[in-house]
């Protein structure tokens, strides 16, 4: 908040009154003003003068909507990426899924062949190595 001092025809000018009665306020105290040597300066707040309020306005009308349209532009934009990695990791669970089963079948057939192998070891086994529990390897 930045405060300006404006002369009394300075601010007469600027909020379009007269210099007269701006200077009749200042000396009946309803505009409160200090003597800077033999002028009066009116101490205003900028973002009260009139330019700055016009000029707040125009933004808000002019600039606003741009503003407001791009940042629609924005979220839209913003949805539709994110619906897309929604699909994207849809996709990806369901290939998550398929993969886990084609791991479980995998793991299946494995246990199978290490069960066929133990089955194909025993069979070629003699009756003698059988009967005294040999291995034959250790033979």
């Amino acid at each position: 908040m930045t405060n300006t001092n404006l002369s009394i025809t300075q601010y007469a000018q600027i909020f379009n009154l007269s210099p007269h009665s701006i200077r009749n306020k200042v000396i009946s105290g309803e505009l409160p003003a200090e003597k800077h040597g033999n002028r009066w300066m009116i101490q205003v707040n900028e973002t009260e003068l009139p330019l700055n309020q016009e000029l707040n306005q125009e933004l808000n009308q002019e600039l606003n909507p741009v503003l407001i349209y791009k940042l629609e532009q924005q979220v839209e934009d913003l949805k539709e990426q994110v619906e897309y990695l929604k699909k994207d990791i849809e996709g990806k669970d369901g290939q998550i899924n398929e993969f886990l089963k084609q791991q479980n079948q995998y793991q299946q057939i494995i246990m199978s062949m290490n069960k066929n192998q133990t089955l194909l070891v025993e069979s070629k086994r003699s009756w003698f190595q059988k009967l005294f529990g040999l291995d034959s390897e250790s033979i």
